[in-house]
């Protein structure tokens, strides 16, 4: 990949690649070129880049659908797994606020920060605000 400087002299991006910065559009350009490059792993879990980004597709559709908008905050509180990663680029796709925080925090501190900056949603180990109930600060 070569990349070509424009009149003002800064790089500019790779011709292969999108020429926004916009990551999900970059993990769809990967998802079409090399589909079953791995693109995300932990130790529990690999995702390619066709799986990558079916599934933030799919999380950005329900996202959306939900009625979730552009300029919305979302707390999330998630392990660092490939789960993290299609959640992140999902809310990019929608346009809303990633608000990530530790999933140490007690209960009432993320009730604080969902109160205190009007959060529309909440990812916590894959649970919605609805569902907290006892669940809140459970670790797996």
């Amino acid at each position: 990949m070569s990349s070509v400087s424009g009149s003002d002299g800064q790089r500019a991006a790779p011709a292969s690649l999108p020429s926004t910065p916009f990551l999900p559009d970059w993990v769809e350009v990967h998802a079409s070129r090399t589909p079953n490059a791995p693109a995300v792993a932990s130790p529990t879990a690999e995702l390619t880049y066709a799986q990558l980004a079916r599934r933030v597709r799919e999380l950005a559709g329900i996202l959306a659908g939900s009625g979730l908008q552009p300029g919305n905050r979302v707390l999330v509180a998630l392990a660092n797994t490939p789960a993290t990663v299609v959640a992140g680029l999902a809310l990019q796709v929608v346009g809303a606020m990633p608000l990530e925080v530790s999933r140490e925090w007690s209960p009432e501190m993320m009730a604080h920060i969902v109160e205190q900056n009007r959060v529309r949603q909440v990812f916590l180990d894959g649970r919605d605000i609805r569902t907290w109930g006892p669940v809140i600060g459970d670790s797996d």
